[in-house]
Order: C-alpha cells, then structure tokens, then sequence
C-alpha cells in the first residue's frame, strides 16, 4: 500500500507541474512558492493537535480543489497559480514518504499505517 501512495505522490508532482509550466511561465515564482506549504508548520508551536489541523490543511488534495475552484469562479489566476504548485508540493512530501499527520506525533502520519 505504501508503495500505491508513493505512486499516487508522483502523479500529484507530475499533474501539478506540468499544468504549472502550461499554464504559467517562471522557475522563480515556482520555486518560492513550492515550500510554503510547509509554513504550516509554525502552528506546532501551539501544540501537535493544531499544529496537525493546519498542516493537514497545507497539504491536503481538497484545499487545491478549492483554490481550483475559487481560481476560476473569482477569475484571476493567482489561485490557480497556488493550487498547482500546491498540488506539486504535495507529490513531492508523499514520495518522500510524509504524509498528513495525526494530532499524537509531528512524526506520525498517514503513510505510517501502512
């Protein structure tokens, strides 16, 4: 199963960069915005249990759909932008083996359980 999700990380990175790089030119935004999913991480200085709500929110596949949606009901393409390099992020952590946590550990994850 561990092996499935990993594979799922890669079709996340590739979706994500190459509508990136479709739709949109520019390394340099893309590059400054790939980690900033990983911000979220601040929130653990309040404790694990918000600290893992909000990572899991930075680096759930719902929060791109939203911004998808918000980036073409609002029309402007700067959600778009987000949600793309977003979804990329996420590939890129899953393949690596990180995956959402759970509120017990920083350490504990999705990918864990498997």
């Amino acid at each position: 199963m561990k092996y499935i999700l990993r594979l799922e990380g890669v079709a996340y990175l590739i979706a994500g960069a190459v509508s990136y790089f479709t739709l949109f030119d520019g390394w340099v935004i893309f590059a400054i915005l790939f980690f900033f999913p990983d911000l979220s991480i601040i929130f653990y200085l309040i404790n694990n249990k918000v600290g893992a709500w909000c990572y899991n929110i930075a680096h759930h596949v719902l929060t791109v759909i939203l911004l998808l949606g918000l980036g073409y009901w609002l029309d402007q393409d700067i959600w778009t932008m987000l949600a793309l390099v977003q979804l990329t992020h996420i590939g890129f952590d899953r393949i690596l083996g990180y995956g959402l946590k759970y509120p017990t550990h920083f350490k504990e994850t999705h990918l864990d359980k498997f």
